[in-house]
């Protein structure tokens, strides 16, 4: 019997809202984008997806029916069925299942100097609340539940409820998501992940109001990191002066670089001024 490489599994599993009907199923079944190394399977209006996590772990997906709509998929994630790892996102009735590793040199070194330089400028400022990875916010303009790399909500923002615990859960401090619109949010862009943060977040995020989009992609040569501002027309990318951007959210300019260490290994400097 063959055995699945984790490397083999590397793509998300992009599930299209019409796929919790049997005929809306056999549609995407028949499509090119339906997996080729996963397993999905549709029983009774639930899809059960088998995929491979890290390392080489076969992990067994269940979703229920009423996760094709947000309340139903926020439901699902207070329940002991849903996966305790990974990345699932609801946009739309749309579901992206991804559970490939995260990889050091360009995805975790970046997240932790951005969480370490912006928690101590929140910290100091006195700005608001920080969340880190796995903190999920839900937004019902935008159809959106969804764990960013890094978001920060003000003061200003959770004083008036914008962002708050959901009012549909007991207010005993154990909800797992918040509900609204934060102020900022940060995406480090993995071979996994570009079509959702280029894409698929990029219009979400916009359509919830958030007012500014970090968007980092350390996969090339150079890092490219757009620091992107909401309009009503979209978002658009702050002047560059000199390798700085201007943040409206927190009111001064950061410049993000790397340099190799002494193991050659990339070290990255999130600066401001």
């Amino acid at each position: 019997m063959a055995t699945i490489n984790h490397f083999d599994c590397m793509n998300p599993i992009d599930v299209p809202a019409t796929a919790f009907t049997l005929a809306g199923f056999s549609d995407w079944a028949r499509s090119d984008d339906f997996p080729e190394k996963q397993k999905v399977a549709f029983i009774q209006g639930s899809l059960f997806i088998e995929t491979v996590g890290h390392p080489d772990e076969l992990i067994g997906i269940h979703v229920p029916p009423a996760a094709k709509t947000l309340e139903g998929f926020s439901d699902w994630t207070y329940s002991e069925g849903f996966p305790e790892r990974g990345r699932i996102t609801f946009v739309n009735g749309r579901l992206i299942v991804d559970m490939s590793p995260e990889r050091y040199e360009t995805h975790n070194k970046i997240k932790t100097e951005i969480d370490y330089a912006i928690v101590d400028l929140v910290k100091k400022g006195d700005l608001g609340e920080f969340y880190s990875d796995g903190a999920r916010f839900k937004n019902d303009a935008a159809g959106i539940s969804n764990e960013p790399d890094a978001m920060l909500a003000l003061w200003a923002t959770l004083e008036s409820g914008k962002l708050a615990p959901p009012k549909s859960r007991p207010q005993d401090g154990k909800h797992i998501d918040l509900f609204g619109t934060p102020d900022w949010i940060c995406e480090i862009v993995s071979d996994s992940s570009v079509g959702k943060d280029t894409e698929i977040l990029f219009e979400a995020y916009h359509k919830a109001g958030i007012r500014e989009y970090w968007l980092v992609d350390a996969r090339g040569e150079e890092i490219d990191f757009q620091l992107l501002v909401w309009t009503p027309e979209g978002y658009r990318q702050a002047e560059v002066h000199e390798g700085w951007q201007k943040s409206p959210v927190f009111d001064c300019q950061f410049q993000l670089t790397r340099s190799r260490d002494r193991l050659n290994r990339w070290r990255y400097q999130l600066s401001k001024q």
